[in-house]
């Protein structure tokens, strides 16, 4: 792959990354040490905006709980999403490293209850069947991509093949890590979309709706830093996408407007110190092994989980 430059003709340092990957939180602290940005957009829920609160004395693993509360004549649905951050998460030292040496913190991902109102097709429609799904995608790839890259690799499935690219070497360095997962994660992207299975194509609806979200938010950034480095850390499977959107359409720079939930609706996302009923949110404590149990897929999510 060719040499990029880690700043970009548009003052952005795009940062792919897999989550809970100790090769990208490398890449992260070593880029926000050295260009000092502006502005960090992390991917996680746009709606939390007390970044000050996850610059306390905390001891990682801690999470972000976010959440919503239906209620229906029918029935009374619960569902909430975790976004755990671990000692080696990109997400984590992107958001204290940045506040450290006065860069403007925001998550820029479209808030998770939005997230489920495209998933079920709108605020007035039924929830999902399946007690306890998972919502979003798993970052599957057919045979013919991983083929290639397993053939290179020698490895025998996409984590391994991640971990042979970025994580064995610990003097890999950033500009090496920024080519390898910027290829990994617009391959898998290429991919998921030449898939035309129903699953794939809810998986694509979604994608589309959180990058709309994410690029305005990237838009707005720039508006407010026009001269700094703005830093962008996203999973891998959305940086390509990013980069091919704002290319495309500057477009407005205005934070994106999304209709109100109606009444029946309740959710937030908010910090506190320890897990809570599930129809609070909070930023609370999280076992390591199960922050890298809900991240299987090559360029990793942050664990989403639903109840009802």
């Amino acid at each position: 792959m060719a040499e990029v430059p880690e700043v970009d003709a548009h003052g952005t340092c795009w940062v792919p990354v897999r989550h809970h990957s100790p090769a990208a939180t490398r890449a992260v602290r070593d880029l926000v040490a050295r260009l000092r940005p502006a502005a960090v957009l992390v991917e996680g829920p746009a709606d939390y905006t007390r970044i000050d609160q996850l610059l306390l004395a905390h001891e990682p693993p801690v999470s972000l709980m976010t959440w919503f509360r239906r209620e229906t004549p029918e029935r009374t649905q619960v569902a909430y999403a975790l976004y755990p951050f671990a000692v080696f998460s990109p997400e984590w030292h992107a958001v204290r490293d940045g506040a450290a040496v006065g860069a403007d913190v925001r998550f820029v991902d479209l808030p998770w209850h939005l997230q489920v109102v495209v998933e079920q097709g709108g605020y007035d429609a039924g929830p999902a069947t399946t007690e306890g799904a998972a919502l979003h995608r798993t970052d599957e790839v057919s045979p013919s991509f991983f083929d290639g890259l397993a053939a290179y690799t020698g490895r025998r499935e996409m984590s391994a093949v991640w971990d042979e690219l970025a994580e064995i070497d610990p003097g890999l360095g950033t500009a090496t890590y920024l080519r390898r997962a910027a290829l990994l994660g617009a391959g898998i992207r290429a991919d998921g979309d030449a898939r035309r299975d129903a699953r794939a194509l809810a998986d694509r609806a979604l994608d589309e709706a959180r990058e709309a979200h994410m690029a305005a938010e990237v838009r707005r950034a720039r508006a407010d830093h026009p001269d700094g480095v703005l830093l962008v850390v996203t999973g891998a499977a959305h940086t390509a996408a990013l980069q091919e959107r704002l290319a495309a359409a500057p477009g407005p720079t205005s934070s994106p407007v999304h209709p109100r939930p109606p009444t029946t609706w309740r959710r937030g996302t908010r910090w506190c110190r320890r897990r809570t009923r599930p129809w609070t949110s909070s930023a609370a404590t999280w076992p390591v092994s199960r922050a890298r149990a809900t991240t299987t897929a090559p360029t990793g999510r942050p664990g989403r989980t639903r109840t009802r």
